[in-house]
């Protein structure tokens, strides 16, 4: 047995101790380590009933708890005074819960007694406890506690209560936990209520049933009549009534709840409809999807929203076809709520119907619903798609990539790449467009090119222009169009050698590039906004295998980006391992950014490649980042295990938890030292308790004995009185047993 866990004996023998001291806040730790370190002896147990009387509400509290959860059975007769006599209602809940936990027979007359009498009125209500009454609390648990014994004794105060009470809450908690513990009682005395002719007492029997959720009940168990009743309060005046009975209907399997539900979905109560779809989203079956599917063609915006909600929920692809057929209604609300389910239903069926709509004259909102639509539609399915219809859906969404609208380019740029043979290569393209872009003067006032002929030569394609739209021709035929450019003129034709040149994007699509003297025929989008590379590049990692002509491009990119694209370059070069990357994510380390600091610090971690140089690294280790600062830890703790120490005791003394947890996390065994642990130490006492299970889990870990030992003094040393609660905090945690572990 190692010193560590010779150690745990010493803790256990002081708790009892400890449990006495003055303090009542270290009273109830230690009351808390006892439960921790799951202590039953006779020694504990008798210490916690003791406390059970302690002068502090807290620590009354504390122990009943500890009891409960111990599952002291020789301490019934405590509780039960507790739940009488106590004033404070914290102390009377606590107790009734741990009667619940012990749950032996004896417990069941006190807690029937505790229902009986209101909670025991005698209870004083404090002023914290303004916002419920504890004395319905303590009766409220007392029932859950009856329904955890399941005794059949507790049938008959059950019944007696739930017919006398004048609280709804406490009836149906009544109703549900009688249902519990014995279901054929309780539908007995169900049909009596039921058909007593009282409206409050049928509601409450309705509810009961629907929120039983199928507890100990079926079909065989209740009345044919009682069905048949419940049918009809589908159509009862009381809307409580309409929608309990649906959800009761709902609870048995052989009911026709489903279809019940759909009728709701017709009831003049606007919280009866929302509710009865919520419940069909969950329930319905094939006549159900069948009735919706009709209604779904009333002409009713209102329903018809509701319906294509709750059908896009189902996830029927039938749904999403007959959804799309009437895209063209007048409501605009209803048009998107019926694009959101499509996109998520539908399968390729429904493209044609979403490419003539996108082709309409309609607003921002609804253009973006059918682009994300579209997107969503053959995410998983692409090969079962005609070429035909791919090609349409390329053609609808390309413009859009270049919308001034952010919310339109990217979910355009997004689902254009779902329907690419080669998505790497068209976001490849379309990030080099914006680097061919910034060389590119543009007067949009006027549309005229300031400079044509300072473009670098990369791209050539035949001249575009559409007859609706505002184009610029220059002199050297140079075409500037707002928001669109036909991906296949961009891309070009291919050359029929098929020979790689000299531009690095006409290598790797194997493109014949123009003679440098020639202008740029190329059409660029005027004014595209910085989020289209940007997201193309995020787009770029998700679609394609990275190889090394498509890094070559990205580094170049890189050199003239900006934050945002440097740091999504950074992002989509991490998932690669080529020693070209370390140099290129040490250089980013330098960076102004902390957005690209962060994502190259994260990179060099997740390439998990050995760094050499760790100077920038360690310069991090003090950057005003707390998260710069836990990163770069993480690096040099992986890279520089002789001279971690001294960095591990300076993130002790940081003022982020954050960090101080990240350094936790790489003390071992084999690192500690006097420095290393006295830096933990003083960490545990400026945290304030906030740090205490952390560090009593990394003590755990590494089984440092001496911190122990350190702990076990200080709670003796009373100028360290203010801290002493942390230490037997700490103490205990780091004897907690783990899961399966002890008894």
């Amino acid at each position: 047995m190692s010193k560590f866990s010779e150690l745990e004996s010493v803790v256990v023998e002081r708790l009892p101790g400890w449990c006495r001291r003055e303090d009542s806040l270290v009273r109830c730790i230690a009351v808390n380590g006892l439960r921790r370190l799951h202590l039953k002896d006779v020694l504990a147990t008798s210490t916690l009933k003791e406390l059970l009387h302690d002068p502090d509400a807290d620590v009354r509290i504390d122990s009943a708890y500890a009891l409960g959860e111990l599952e002291v059975d020789s301490c019934v007769e405590d509780l039960v005074e507790i739940i009488t006599h106590d004033p404070v209602g914290e102390a009377r809940i606590e107790a009734t819960k741990a009667l619940g936990k012990i749950g032996v027979a004896r417990v069941v007359d006190p807690l029937v007694d505790c229902i009986r009498n209101d909670g025991y009125p005698e209870l004083e209500v404090y002023s914290d406890e303004a916002e419920s009454n504890p004395c319905w609390e303590v009766q409220s648990e007392a029932i859950i506690a009856l329904g955890e014994i399941a005794s059949h004794s507790v049938v008959d105060p059950l019944i007696s209560f739930i017919t006398e009470s004048d609280y709804d809450d406490l009836q149906d908690l009544g109703f549900r936990t009688l249902l519990k513990v014995d279901s054929s009682r309780a539908h007995q005395y169900i049909h009596q209520q039921y058909y007593k002719g009282d409206k409050a007492e049928k509601r409450r029997v309705v509810r009961a049933l629907a929120d039983s959720r199928g507890e100990g009940t079926n079909l065989g168990a209740l009345s044919k009549q009682l069905i048949v009743d419940l049918n009809r309060s589908l159509d009862d005046e009381d809307p409580d009534i309409r929608l309990n009975a649906a959800r009761a209907l709902a609870q048995f399997a052989e009911a026709p709840a489903s279809l019940a539900l759909c009728r709701l979905l017709l009831d003049p109560n606007h919280f009866v409809r929302e509710k009865a779809g919520e419940f069909l989203r969950q329930a319905a079956d094939a006549e159900a999807i069948e009735l919706l599917h009709d209604m779904l063609k009333i002409t009713d915006p209102e329903l018809q929203q509701l319906i294509a909600s709750v059908l896009g929920q189902i996830g029927n692809v039938e749904s999403g076809l007959i959804m799309s057929e009437i895209l063209t209604v007048p409501d605009e609300n209803l048009q998107i709520e019926l694009l959101k389910n499509i996109g998520l239903i539908a399968d390729s069926q429904v493209l044609p119907e979403l490419i003539e709509f996108l082709g309409e004259d309609i607003n921002d909102d609804m253009r973006l619903q059918v682009i994300v639509a579209l997107g969503q539609v053959c995410s998983d399915s692409i090969e079962e798609v005609p070429s035909d219809i791919i090609s349409a859906t390329q053609e609808c969404l390309y413009p859009h990539i270049f919308s001034s609208n952010q919310a339109i380019s990217v979910a355009a740029l997004e689902a254009y790449v779902k329907y690419c043979e080669n998505p790497g290569e068209f976001l490849l393209g379309i990030l080099q467009i914006q680097e061919v872009e910034e060389d590119v003067t543009l007067n949009q006032d006027e549309g005229i090119a300031a400079d044509e002929t300072a473009v670098e030569p990369e791209i050539s394609t035949e001249n575009y222009a559409e007859d609706d739209s505002e184009s610029i021709v220059d002199d050297e035929n140079i075409i500037i169009k707002e928001e669109q450019v036909p991906l296949d003129e961009f891309l070009g034709e291919l050359p029929e050698d098929g020979n790689p040149k000299s531009s690095t994007l006409a290598s790797i699509f194997s493109r014949e590039p123009e003679e440098e003297s020639q202008p740029v025929e190329a059409p660029l989008p005027v004014g595209s906004a910085e989020w289209i590379p940007i997201y193309a590049a995020r787009l770029l990692a998700k679609h394609t295998d990275l190889n090394q002509q498509i890094v070559d491009v990205l580094l170049d990119i890189s050199e003239n980006a900006d934050e945002s694209l440097l740091k999504e370059i950074v992002d989509v070069v991490s998932h690669v391992k080529m020693p070209q990357i370390l140099g290129f994510l040490e250089q980013c380390l330098a960076k102004e950014g902390g957005a690209v600091v962060l994502a190259s610090l994260h990179a060099l971690k997740e390439m998990a490649l050995p760094l050499t140089d760790l100077t920038a690294v360690k310069e991090l280790l003090s950057s005003d980042d707390p998260l710069i600062r836990r990163r770069s830890l993480e690096l040099v703790a992986i890279n520089d295990e002789q001279s971690l120490n001294q960095y591990l005791q300076q993130a002790f003394a940081d003022d982020d938890r954050d960090v101080c947890l990240t350094a936790l996390e790489f003390v071992k065994k084999e690192n500690i030292t006097e420095e290393l642990r006295a830096a933990v130490l003083s960490m545990l006492m400026k945290s304030g308790g906030d740090l205490t299970v952390p560090i009593a889990q990394m003590l755990r870990r590494v089984e440092d004995s001496e911190a122990i030992s350190l702990l076990l003094d200080k709670v003796l040393d009373e100028d360290l009185k203010e801290y002493h609660w942390i230490f037997i905090s700490a103490l205990t945690e780091a004897y907690k047993p783990q899961l399966g572990t002890r008894e």
